[in-house]
């Protein structure tokens, strides 16, 4: 009885290893197609050399957030923002990646879809379609502004010209522009948006 315990216990521990592998390689495979040049993830490397210290805090970051992922498509993500802290350290320094790891980490994959599509309209008004629980967790993680499905007056140059129940925020739109840039996410299939 006993055997058999530790034998199940050991399969489940290969297949667990066999499916971080897989989340690292699409790391690192997502890591050479983003924003950096082999180049400059070259010379970061080396530099990570020199610094055992800041190895240590980066390779910790980046592979415990790959063993919390249950999507493939987030280890896509956070190697497009690794990508893009490794070529623009000046613009998109450590905190913000850690920030947009963090928001990574956090967003429901199926929330992706309303959060390309909100991005692609800038604003949700009454009678749009969408689905507002979706919304309410985007607007958790402040990716969007969601007034509950309350209609809120726009201010444009002193004058109340438009009304919105939904609206991105500047981190979302940076999200769709650098984390899912290059990312297949949504398909419709049938009529429906489904996550590939």
């Amino acid at each position: 009885m006993l055997r058999t315990i530790l034998a199940i216990g050991e399969g489940a521990l290969s297949i667990r290893d066999i499916l971080y592998t897989r989340h690292i390689l699409m790391f690192a495979s997502s890591l050479r197609n983003g924003n950096a040049s082999c180049i400059q993830i070259e010379e970061h490397l080396r530099e990570l050399e020199k610094n055992p210290k800041l190895r240590f805090i980066e390779m910790e970051t980046i592979m415990a957030d790959i063993a919390r992922h249950d999507k493939y498509i987030k280890d896509q993500i956070l190697a497009n923002f690794y990508s893009l802290f490794i070529s623009n350290s000046s613009i998109f320094d450590w905190e913000k990646f850690v920030t947009y790891s963090e928001i990574n980490n956090n967003i429901f994959v199926y929330d992706i879809c309303d959060l390309q599509d909100l991005n692609k309209f800038g604003l949700l008004r009454d009678g749009d379609s969408f689905d507002m629980s979706s919304l309410k967790r985007l607007r958790n993680i402040g990716l969007v502004n969601y007034y509950d499905g309350q209609e809120v007056s726009l201010e444009q140059n002193n004058a109340m010209s438009e009304y919105e129940i939904a609206s991105i925020t500047e981190e979302g739109r940076f999200f769709c522009e650098y984390g899912l840039s290059g990312v297949s996410v949504c398909q419709d299939i049938d009529g429906k948006k489904m996550i590939i």
